[in-house]
């Protein structure tokens, strides 16, 4: 995106990418963070005893994803966004009596998927989802 558009005074910003440059091509209807994970190795052998399997937790974590509903335009080529390693920020809403809104900043991220919803009489959307790649930069509103 060459520069950010805003979503009700914050804005969403992809590094890197020119594809989505239209003005109000994207605004964030909604978002939210998917579970993060941890992966369970399995430490069973012939000697456990009892009926259950044991585990232990991997030292990594799955970051999840982020999910973004935003405003559809169908000139845009979001396939062209997919898997573009890229630095993402969200920069939310100022809060009143602030002077700056909370950022959160995805450095190394990507687009992992996408769909558009083409309704009949409402407007055209589309949900990203944003692949947590290394740990989010997240910064106080001040």
């Amino acid at each position: 995106m060459a520069g950010p558009d805003t979503f009700f005074g914050g804005t969403l910003t992809f590094g890197t990418s020119t594809v989505l440059s239209g003005a109000g091509s994207i605004g964030i209807l909604s978002g939210g963070r998917s579970a993060v994970t941890v992966a369970d190795i399995d430490t069973s052998h012939a000697g456990t005893s009892g009926d259950n399997m044991t585990f232990m937790p991997a030292d990594l974590v799955d970051g999840g994803t982020y999910d973004f509903e935003v405003m559809y335009d169908p000139n845009d080529d979001i396939d062209a966004l997919v898997g573009v390693v890229q630095t993402i920020t969200v920069t939310y809403p100022i809060p009143s009596g602030l002077s700056s809104g909370a950022t959160c900043v995805f450095a190394s991220s990507y687009i992992n998927s996408w769909s558009e919803e083409l309704p009949i009489d409402d407007k055209m959307t589309c949900s990203l989802s944003i692949k947590v790649a290394t740990d989010p930069t997240m910064t106080a509103a001040s």
